[in-house]
């Protein structure tokens, strides 16, 4: 999951836009962050770590259908 996340995340430095671009950084670091945290400890048995995890996970793919969709020409 935490690599599945960070490189949708890193899929953002595609995109045209500056701030989607530092957005996808943004998420990149503070999920691998979080997994880096996971490491030392059993983060799912804090509802808070563990929400956030998911929380994360959630918005890297937010950012990469964003990039996706922008990089499809209309019509």
């Amino acid at each position: 999951m935490f690599v599945a996340g960070i490189w949708s995340a890193r899929q953002a430095r595609r995109s045209g836009t500056t701030d989607l671009r530092l957005l996808g950084y943004a998420l990149a670091a503070s999920l691998f962050n979080v997994a880096i945290l996971f490491a030392f400890f059993d983060g799912l048995s804090f509802p808070i770590a563990g929400g956030m995890l998911f929380v994360l996970a959630g918005l890297c793919g937010c950012v990469r259908t964003v990039v996706g969709a922008e990089a499809v020409p209309p019509g």
